[in-house]
C-alpha cells in the first residue's frame, strides 16, 4: 500500500510539472507578441526634406560627408538628432487602420497641420512619413508612414524634433554662440 501511495505522489508531481511547463511556455509565447513596432529608414540617404505649414520647406543635403542647408553648413548635433529619428521611430501600436478624411482630421494629419518628412538617396525617395498632432500625453504623436498603411502612435515627441526652422539648423560660429566672450577678458573691475 505504501508503494502505491508513493507511486501516486510521483505521478501527481510529474503531471503538475508538465502543466507548469506548458503554462510557462504559453506565457513566453504571449509576451513575445508585442504591439510595439519600429519603423525607420534602413537605407543610406543624402537628403532630408521637412515640410510644415508653420516653417515651410526645409532641405538638408549631404555633400562630401557634410550636411548643408542650402549652401551653408548645418549644425551637426541638430542634424544628427533628425537623422537618428528618421532611422528609428518606435510606435506603440496601430491606432486607426484607415486613413480616410475623418481619421486624418482627428489625428492632425491634414495639410494644414501635418509635418511631412521625406528622405532621399541620389534624388530618389527612399522613406517618408507624416507627423500629426500630439497625443494626450504630449510626448507622443500620431504618425502615418507612406508604405505601412494606417495611423500609428509614436513613443516619442516627433513633432517637437521636426518642428525646426532653417535658422535652427545653421551651424553657428564660436563668436555667435558665446557673444561677449571674446571681450570678457578686457573687462576690469574698478574699485
Amino acid at each position: 500500500m505504501k508503494q502505491n501511495m508513493l507511486f501516486l505522489r510521483k505521478i501527481i508531481l510529474a503531471a503538475a510539472l508538465v502543466v507548469l511547463a506548458i503554462v510557462y511556455a504559453l506565457q513566453l509565447l504571449l509576451s513575445l507578441k508585442s504591439d510595439v513596432k519600429t519603423f525607420g529608414c534602413t537605407k543610406n540617404f543624402d537628403k532630408i526634406e521637412i515640410t510644415s505649414p508653420q516653417n515651410g520647406k526645409i532641405e538638408l543635403s549631404k555633400t562630401d560627408g557634410v550636411w548643408k542647408t542650402g549652401s551653408v553648413d548645418a549644425d551637426e548635433s541638430a542634424v544628427d538628432e533628425l537623422v537618428q529619428n528618421v532611422k528609428n521611430i518606435r510606435c506603440l501600436g496601430l491606432i486607426e487602420k484607415s486613413a480616410d478624411e475623418t481619421s486624418l482630421e482627428r489625428y492632425g494629419l491634414t495639410e494644414s497641420n501635418k509635418i511631412s518628412v521625406a528622405v532621399f538617396d541620389a534624388e530618389k525617395k527612399v522613406f517618408s512619413f507624416e507627423i500629426g498632432k500630439d497625443a494626450a500625453s504630449g510626448a507622443q504623436n500620431y504618425v502615418r508612414f507612406e508604405n505601412a498603411g494606417g495611423i500609428y502612435l509614436s513613443s516619442s515627441g516627433l513633432r517637437e524634433v521636426f518642428s525646426v526652422k532653417n535658422d535652427d539648423l545653421i551651424k553657428k560660429d564660436e563668436s555667435e554662440e558665446n557673444p561677449g566672450e571674446e571681450n570678457s577678458s578686457a573687462l576690469k573691475t574698478v574699485e
